[in-house]
């Protein structure tokens, strides 16, 4: 089920555009899914 998270990411032209909060969170969420 993980990969769903990851086909789910957007690509690197959007993540320029999120905030430094927006991205700690998804790297928060990359790490519980990469370990569950």
């Amino acid at each position: 089920m993980g990969r769903l998270s990851f086909e789910g990411l957007p690509n690197l032209d959007t993540l320029q555009v999120w905030t430094e909060t927006d991205l700690e969170k998804l790297a928060e969420k990359r790490v519980k899914t990469k370990f569950n």
